[in-house]
């Protein structure tokens, strides 16, 4: 018997029509997926850099029991017990004897920046980026992720008023740490500084920033202004 030939609308190809419709879709669903995963790892740096600041609020815990019930900020007066630590130049430097607990990793002289675990490095920080989580490194403006912020409704004139966590309720509202670019002997505390040093860095993670309040509650803020850090009603300034 003999077989016929399939008729011819069998064996034409795709017509340049249906090429660019089929490329299309497949453009579209690759840009879904990436859209997913780069959300998926946002995700995951926020809850990485949340882990980080609750650290650092447990750090911050220690150092008030230790001295009045002050949270340390960059800017603060230098601890002359300390020889090691200059904590007026930088927050970090006052957390450093309680994040440090390899005796090795404490400096020779104060002239050597402290060695600081990943806690002090957000995992979004492109600047810290090429340091493993898991290394110690050297403390300075450079490789710590986080700034400091003065409780300026308590003297306006000071600009390193230091938090008193004695405060109790009143701390709800009152941030500490966050997200920002770090500075050496001077904290947020003026819109203007939050402009300058803070919101920048909100592109870190997906234009949120993660704050750590003095109460020891910690917040992502998304699209964040310099009222809403203040999240309760009565310290939005």
């Amino acid at each position: 018997m003999k077989i016929s030939p399939l008729p011819r609308r069998f064996n034409r190809g795709f017509t340049l029509i249906e090429l660019l419709v089929v490329i299309a879709i497949l453009a579209s669903l690759a840009g879904v997926s990436y859209s997913i995963f780069m959300g998926g790892q946002d995700k995951s740096r926020r809850a990485q850099c949340m882990a980080n600041l609750k650290e650092l609020g447990n750090f911050g815990q220690q150092y008030a029991s230790d001295h009045y019930g002050i949270l340390p900020c960059s800017g603060m007066q230098d601890d002359e017990n300390t020889d090691l630590f200059d904590e007026g130049l930088g927050w970090w430097n006052a957390l450093a004897p309680y994040a440090l607990t390899a005796q090795e990793q404490y400096p020779k002289s104060i002239n050597v920046p402290p060695a600081l675990p990943g806690a002090f490095r957000c995992p979004a920080d492109r600047n810290v980026a090429t340091y493993d989580t898991n290394d110690y490194v050297e403390a300075t403006p450079e490789t710590v992720s986080y700034t400091s912020w003065t409780d300026n409704s308590q003297n306006p004139k000071d600009p390193s008023s230091c938090i008193q966590i004695s405060r109790g309720q009143l701390l709800a509202g009152v941030p500490w740490l966050s997200d920002g670019t770090p500075l050496e002997t001077r904290s947020i505390r003026t819109a203007a500084d939050f402009e300058e040093y803070v919101l920048p860095i909100a592109e870190r993670h997906g234009n949120f920033i993660c704050v750590l309040y003095a109460d020891g509650s910690i917040k992502q803020i998304e699209e964040p202004t310099f009222e809403q850090i203040f999240t309760s009603p009565d310290k939005q300034r």
